[in-house]
């Protein structure tokens, strides 16, 4: 949450620089949004006839943007490896903390939900995504 607040804090205020000095009207944003509306509705307009079609819905309006996708899928991929990598070394370390008993004590369910909660979160993460 911090990297994405400091991310749109970082975008508003260098639009904001930029607007200022380069004496651009804010209405520029507004002819921009139906330029890229169009740009997608041309594109979903073209697809329609091609319906077995298997790449991207927009790719005008990607190029238009910039907008570079096999990066970021990468760097998706390593992070997520990485983040189960540690997740992996994580439950090693911590044991299995369920004893003969099952989970009887509060430390024991303390344990479970140690070794349990970062795999619902990554579940819950990956679902959403």
């Amino acid at each position: 949450m911090t990297v994405l607040a400091s991310e749109l804090m970082v975008d508003w205020l260098k639009h904001a620089f930029i607007t200022k000095f380069n004496h651009i009207r804010p209405s520029v944003y507004e002819r921009y949004t139906d330029v890229l509306c169009r740009d997608l509705g041309a594109c979903s307009s073209s697809m329609r006839m091609r319906k077995h079609q298997y790449v991207d819905q927009s790719p005008v309006v990607a190029r238009r943007l910039g907008f570079a996708s096999l990066p970021l899928a990468i760097l998706a991929v390593l992070v997520g490896s990485q983040s189960v990598g540690m997740m992996i070394a994580n439950n090693d370390r911590v044991g299995s903390g369920v004893g003969p008993g099952g989970l009887s004590s509060l430390e024991d369910w303390l344990v479970w939900l140690w070794r349990v909660g970062p795999w619902v979160v990554l579940g819950i993460v990956a679902w959403l995504w």
